[in-house]
């Protein structure tokens, strides 16, 4: 979905991850090995929490009013239709 949607500049990526400092070397050879080139964020528990993360991946897709338009564990779930819908309630108002 990055790739697809990457040159929009009202569509944002970001990946958070609970671990902190002495874990971003390892952060940032994962990110290298698997070509995660979209932002990142680290040591990020608090906001995990908030969003009830148990897993990873979960995904979300926030929309421009800051309400959660879509929530899955896979691209493959809806997440492109999920950008889709928030984009288009977004045009819509």
């Amino acid at each position: 979905m990055y790739d697809k949607f990457r040159e929009r500049d009202d569509i944002i990526f970001l990946g958070l991850t609970f671990e902190d400092d002495p874990y971003v070397p390892y952060i940032e050879q994962f990110l290298e090995q698997t070509g995660i080139t979209w932002l990142n964020g680290y040591g990020a528990e608090a906001t995990l929490e908030r969003f009830k993360v148990k897993l990873f991946p979960t995904l979300y897709v926030i929309g421009t009013d800051g309400r959660i338009a879509w929530v899955g564990s896979a691209p493959t779930d809806g997440l492109e239709k999920g950008i889709e819908q928030a984009l288009a309630q977004r045009n819509a108002k």
